[in-house]
């Protein structure tokens, strides 16, 4: 038969800081979610479902928007000029900019 599991909820011990990447000297000045609109970028998967609906309305203004699920990925788009804004928790991409600079 099935065995039950028991579990419990914890007090959340990370959270996620998303921010926007830029490589110096690309000349875009972000200063709102609104000034994303129209840009091409690349989030992390589901990005718009947790970054909650003003996001999802920034998302579907940009006809380059796109979400991918393997976040080194967004680095390697950022460096070699695929994409010019990446979106993501900030300690996950730089770790991988750590890793594609080693």
């Amino acid at each position: 038969g099935l065995e039950r599991t028991q579990f419990a909820l914890t007090q959340s011990y990370l959270t996620y800081r998303n921010v926007v990447m830029t490589l110096p000297g690309s000349g875009l000045r972000l200063e709102s979610m609104a000034d994303l609109a129209g840009h091409p970028m690349l989030a992390f998967q589901r990005a718009r479902q947790a970054l909650g609906p003003d996001f999802a309305a920034v998302a579907a203004a940009s006809p380059g928007y796109r979400e991918e699920g393997q976040q080194h990925r967004q680095i390697r788009a950022l460096l070699h000029g695929r994409v010019p804004i990446i979106i993501g928790d900030r300690r996950i991409l730089y770790h991988h900019l750590r890793k594609v600079r080693e």
